[in-house]
């Protein structure tokens, strides 16, 4: 592995984003990817699994019109060498600017939208309110700009003595996922986006999906370290989780995996339909599935009141407790009326390795959908 050459390949693929030029695309593209196979490119939210030349390059060019792409933090690049490709994880950060007239102004004609044809008027009051808990952060008649944790993960193969990027991943950690099933809109979009996994299915290997299937079934079931042996590869480890937590050794998978146990009673991939391709021993693949938990009423408000005393005791500013609070009470008014079922979409990464007579996950990364952009939404948005 050419550790300069790739470094070299990430600076110039900062370079475009600092450029922001459209026209600018189809050479960096050009320069930067691999030209002869096709590329993908999973965006942080709904509707942005990209597959080829063109829908990669609307991805860039509308980042590049709609965002401010900051930096890659170069002093925190994670670089493994999978012999017949690279894995790169750059942590990096991007930028939001809450207009105070047009962000208002276009909610207020959704909201009116929104009632209008509502068939289902408690869920919808208590989705509104829920996003006017978020909108209402500040109260100053200015414009406010956010700055949000991004992480983004290549997959970049060698090419003779060159390196082209033939995969990425960007996501926007989140300890909670803003999206539930139950909500027609989120239904529609995952739909959506299933569909498309399977129009482009883009590899029949039944072994990979047999392993994605069982992955899957006994994600919830086995003794977590019986779950490790037999799935990941433990001299070859590196996991992200849905908020900022990174497993490079098994105990600290194992803290991964129960906190998510705990949230994810059960975890379903999408394993038929998932996006596979393969290089010699090695497979990378991208695919969505479902989180699901059932949560009563009563459970449901007892957890809502200890977030609240969590937020209580924490070290935030009195402004800030209080927002919090009222984020956390409409949380729990808009979901209980809707179900004790919970269902949230989740994106799975994963880079696989053939090792004697099966697959061992190298790399592993849940997400969710950044679906919701709204003003002080976690802990990972920060005010600039």
């Amino acid at each position: 592995m050419n550790k300069v050459k790739i470094l070299n390949l990430l600076r110039e693929f900062q370079y475009a984003y600092d450029k922001k030029d459209e026209n600018y695309a189809d050479e960096m593209i050009k320069k930067l990817f691999v030209l002869d196979e096709e590329i993908s490119i999973l965006g942080t939210s709904f509707g942005e699994l990209c597959l080829g030349y063109k829908e990669c390059k609307k991805l860039f060019v509308d980042d590049w019109k709609y965002w401010s792409f900051e930096k890659i933090d170069f002093d925190k690049l994670i670089i493994k060498d999978h012999e017949e490709l690279v894995f790169v994880y750059a942590p990096a950060y991007f930028t939001f600017t809450f207009l105070h007239n047009s962000n208002y102004g276009n909610y207020i004609d959704e909201i009116k939208g929104q009632l209008k044809d509502s068939t289902d008027l408690k869920r919808d009051l208590t989705e509104i309110n829920w996003i006017l808990a978020h909108f209402l952060h500040e109260r100053e008649l200015r414009d406010r700009k956010y700055k949000l944790d991004l992480r983004v993960c290549f997959i970049i193969k060698k090419i003779d003595d060159n390196y082209r990027i033939k995969q990425i991943q960007f996501s926007v950690p989140d300890e909670n996922p803003d999206a539930r099933l139950a909500l027609p809109d989120i239904k529609r979009t995952y739909k959506k986006e299933k569909e498309k996994y399977l129009l482009n299915k883009s590899s029949e290997n039944k072994e990979i999906r047999q392993f994605l299937k069982s992955f899957s079934d006994d994600f919830d079931k086995m003794e977590v370290e019986d779950f490790i042996q037999l799935y990941f590869d433990e001299d070859y480890l590196f996991v992200l989780n849905v908020d900022d937590k990174i497993a490079k050794n098994k105990e600290e998978l194992k803290d991964i995996l129960l906190t998510q146990r705990n949230k994810w009673q059960s975890l379903f991939c999408n394993y038929d339909e998932a996006y596979i391709e393969e290089q010699k021993q090695i497979a990378y693949l991208l695919m969505n599935g479902i989180g699901r938990s059932v949560l009563d009423e009563q459970s449901m408000l007892n957890r809502t009141k200890e977030k609240i005393f969590h937020t209580i005791d924490s070290n935030h500013s009195i402004k800030d407790k209080l927002f919090n609070i009222r984020k956390e009470i409409s949380t729990a008014m808009r979901d209980i009326p809707i179900s004790d079922t919970y269902e949230w979409p989740i994106r799975v990464h994963m880079i696989l390795k053939k090792v004697e007579d099966s697959y061992l996950i190298n790399y592993l990364q849940f997400s969710y959908p950044f679906y919701f952009i709204l003003e002080n939404k976690t802990r990972f948005m920060h005010l600039v």
